[in-house]
């Protein structure tokens, strides 16, 4: 039986749905990471316009977008569990994470909006 003392404290309340999650996104940054380095890397030495032209390919777009949320997602989660495990003041851990989340939620949110500014051509 549990103690009561023991309930809903961190990390033990959710571990298990935690690293399901953290597996997920693993097994999504595999073909993700794989595309990526097939079709994004190369265009590092290609001009301006090029780049541009492969960002009117709406499915590019949508697996650029999801390489990013589930690396930014499967990054937070794998630095959550560290922050978990090494911060021993519960406020320090708490806000800690709520800030790690908060900027990668930011992030996030930056970065699908200018891929889809440089899908539409509303770039400068």
């Amino acid at each position: 039986m549990k103690s009561s003392s023991h309930q809903n404290l961190g990390s033990a309340n959710d571990g298990t749905q935690h690293a399901i999650i953290m597996r997920f996104s693993a097994l999504a940054l595999l073909p993700l990471s794989l595309w990526f380095a097939w079709d994004v890397f190369p265009l590092l030495s290609e001009p301006l316009s090029s780049v541009l032209q492969w960002f009117q390919n709406p499915w590019r777009v949508a697996l650029l977008i999801s390489f990013f949320a589930c690396g930014l997602h499967h990054g937070v989660l794998g630095i959550q569990v560290v922050c978990e495990d090494y911060i021993p003041s519960p406020l320090q851990r708490f806000l800690t994470v709520a800030t790690l989340r908060t900027l990668t939620i930011i992030l996030m949110i930056t970065l699908t909006i200018i891929i889809i500014n440089l899908h539409l051509g509303t770039h400068a």
